[in-house]
């Protein structure tokens, strides 16, 4: 016997409901902030039942129970950057098709270009849309006058084009590898070349993955293997003698491990790992300090992670175990979805680009980037589409 959900009916009832529920009060709130709060939230479930993916609609949901269990203290971009993904998503599902991937592609791709060749403006000298200002360092003596201060303008040398970071801009060329080998194979590792500049250990490693990937489908096993183990080759070399990766970030990880641990099922709310004014958190992690010599005097330099540079950490400690395995539900879903497609050039690329941004993930943060996970979500929604029913 099939078991149907009429989500229709389910929505008209919940609409029905608002009237009731706008009016109820929450305590410690004024009545015109609940009301706010109360429809912000109502709309935001309304929406998750017609996102037609079980997996998105759980994590929006569960989103929406943790910024209300935190009694709204916290979490608030995360829950709207959350919400307006799955407006994303569910806007590209509809109104992309599988001969629109051309398109979109393109785009990234050509975004990507002029992202290299401003690239090479910056690190010229010449980056006339990022140069910036230099605060001088305040001391007893310049405290009282810093509202007058100006330091002077220094060029931007990173080479970061338009994402304001270097491991930023890497991502976005490792993941354009598996893209452009839709439509070229052999041109792709192009792409694998700007990451020498732009360093990290694990946009490189990505990039090779990705393409490796890509290859096993679609050459043969000899050719395969020798390009695999000059990748891998080429990889170590550039691990032991240009990267050279600080390994700070694994005990950072270990302490996030055991902190998430404390609550297991909550979290610690949306946004709170950089955090430390809640009511149920004072801490956050400290990066060792460094000396800095200024005009001949020495400054100590700290700063703090805002983030674990893990998704796997990340949602563990803000999301709690639900959070992971919503995620691991929906990964196991585009798993199925790939091993039931026709392995087409679109689809292999597209998953080789997903593959690519899980990778890059465990070491880094590009799903809590806006700018940079505008760009990641189509892909998703694309992938989805070409692979359901309806397309083959």
């Amino acid at each position: 016997m099939t078991f149907k959900v009429d989500t229709d009916r389910i929505l008209r009832i919940l609409i029905v409901m608002f009237v009731f529920m706008g009016c109820l009060p929450l305590h410690g709130m004024q009545g015109r902030e609940a009301s706010q709060f109360i429809y912000m939230l109502g709309t935001m479930v309304l929406f998750s039942l017609i996102l037609e993916n079980i997996w998105i609609s759980l994590f929006l949901c569960w989103s929406v129970f943790l910024f209300s269990y935190y009694k709204f203290i916290t979490g608030h971009s995360y829950l709207m950057n959350i919400f307006q993904g799955c407006l994303l998503y569910y806007v590209v599902k509809k109104v992309f098709r599988r001969e629109h991937i051309r398109f979109y592609v393109y785009g990234l791709l050509v975004f990507a270009l002029i992202n290299l060749l401003y690239s090479i403006v910056q690190v010229t000298g010449h980056d006339f849309l990022f140069a910036s200002e230099v605060t001088p360092v305040l001391s007893a003596e310049n405290i009282k006058n810093f509202s007058t201060l100006r330091g002077p303008m220094v060029q931007n040398l990173h080479p970061s084009g338009f994402l304001g970071n270097d491991a930023t801009a890497g991502h976005l060329y490792a993941l354009c590898v598996p893209l452009l080998a839709i439509y070229n194979l052999w041109l792709a590792p192009i792409f694998l070349l700007p990451l020498i500049a732009t360093k990290g250990t694990i946009n490189i490693f990505a990039g090779v993955v990705m393409y490796l990937f890509v290859l096993f489908h679609r050459i043969s096993d000899k050719l395969f293997s020798f390009i695999c183990a000059t990748l891998i080759i080429c990889g170590i070399l550039f691990y032991v003698y240009v990267d050279r990766p600080d390994t700070g970030r694994f005990s950072q990880w270990s302490y996030t491990f055991k902190d998430a641990m404390t609550r297991p099922f909550v979290g610690w709310g949306l946004d709170s790992f950089r955090q430390s004014d809640l009511l149920h958190k004072n801490f956050t992690y400290g990066i060792p300090q460094e000396a800095a010599r200024i005009n001949g005097k020495t400054y100590a330099v700290g700063a703090v992670w805002d983030n674990p540079h893990n998704l796997l950490l990340s949602l563990f400690f803000e999301f709690g175990l639900p959070g992971l395995l919503i995620l691991g539900g929906y990964f196991h879903f585009l798993y199925r979805r790939y091993k039931q497609s026709i392995k087409s050039y679109e689809v292999i690329g597209l998953a080789g680009f997903m593959l690519g941004v899980f990778i890059i993930s465990l070491a880094w943060f590009p799903m809590f980037l806006a700018r940079f996970v505008i760009l990641i979500i189509p892909v998703f929604a694309m992938f989805e589409k070409i692979t359901g029913a309806e397309e083959g």
